[in-house]
């Protein structure tokens, strides 16, 4: 597949993430870009704005429009995004550090670029985010609380201690994002020079993808973070941190259950109380299909024109 340049005429120049997201929005299309078409009533900690990731947005939509339209249906409430990996270069590159910007361009699947693009989107306008293959069971806002700065819901209701990484509701500038940021583009810069170098870097999907970005990456984060919160690390569900920790931390929110059911390929079960149904095949070309060392997935050398590449 050729690869394409992600250009941006109108880009440059937002002195913040809202106004580049302002900006965004106006020149979105309908698919990329709902609107919310009534308002809360409270004003949520946690801002009301929807995220989900494509490689592009007509690809994603073919795939999972139907589980994507659950999303903005039952929350008229949240304004819905539908970003493009051009967008997530675009505002990776436009609000984070050089190492930052390093890191996502030295990925080479598009799982570690949505792991990556999620978290500094969440860490700069905070919101929701959810994978696209996730089907909502019930409205957003009759079970995040308006008070809470984040959101903890486990992977599988038998997981009460599992934070879930396809599923992500926090504020801006929290801190467990904040620190997911920092460590997992550490841990790709750090795979690249031991890539470029000839050490021992890391092998397959579960330690390139999972452990490097992924949600094994992103439970050393939060657990690190919440080190002074050991029932929050102990899946309490309900307001663990109330007594211990920042004002940030004191205001997340575990929920007991799980409102969400995953239809991911090659994922036996979902996240919800359901019975399991059929897992569904991966394509020839995902990266969890994909054999080999760190040079499949991280690149030794990249040029500062970023380009769009197959997943």
């Amino acid at each position: 597949m050729q690869s394409a340049v992600c250009a941006c005429p109108t880009c440059g120049g937002e002195a913040t993430p809202q106004q580049w997201l302002s900006r965004w929005r106006g020149a979105a299309t309908r698919a990329q870009y709902r609107p919310a078409q009534v308002a809360l009533r409270a004003a949520p900690h946690i801002p009301a704005q929807l995220f989900q990731l494509s490689h592009t947005p007509e690809r994603e939509l073919a795939s999972n429009g139907g589980l994507m339209r659950g999303w903005w249906e039952q929350n008229p409430g949240y304004d819905y995004h539908l970003l493009s990996e051009c967008d997530c270069w675009q505002f990776v590159s436009a609000f984070s550090s050089s190492l930052q910007a390093r890191a996502y361009m030295a990925t080479k699947t598009g799982a570690q670029r949505a792991d990556l693009c999620r978290v500094h989107l969440l860490l700069h306008l905070g919101g929701v985010y959810a994978d696209a293959d996730l089907e909502l069971e019930q409205p957003l806002h009759l079970w995040l609380p308006p008070n809470a700065t984040a959101v903890k819901m486990p992977f599988r209701a038998d997981q009460k201690g599992h934070w879930a990484f396809t599923f992500l509701a926090f504020c801006k500038d929290h801190p467990i994002v904040r620190q997911h940021v920092a460590s997992a583009s550490s841990a790709v810069v750090m795979q690249q020079a031991r890539l470029r170098s000839g050490d021992a870097a890391c092998f397959d999907v579960a330690t390139c993808v999972f452990n490097t970005t992924g949600p094994a990456a992103f439970r050393r984060a939060w657990q690190s973070v919440a080190s002074r919160c050991p029932q929050l690390v102990a899946g309490i569900a309900g307001w663990p941190c109330l007594f211990s920790g920042s004002d940030e931390l004191r205001a997340t929110y575990a929920s007991a259950r799980v409102l969400i059911r995953h239809h991911a390929c090659g994922l036996l079960g979902n996240l919800s109380t359901r019975p399991p149904t059929q897992s569904r095949a991966c394509a020839p070309d995902h990266y969890k299909r994909r054999r080999g060392d760190a040079g499949k997935y991280f690149d030794i050398h990249h040029a500062m024109d970023w380009k769009v590449r197959a997943q």
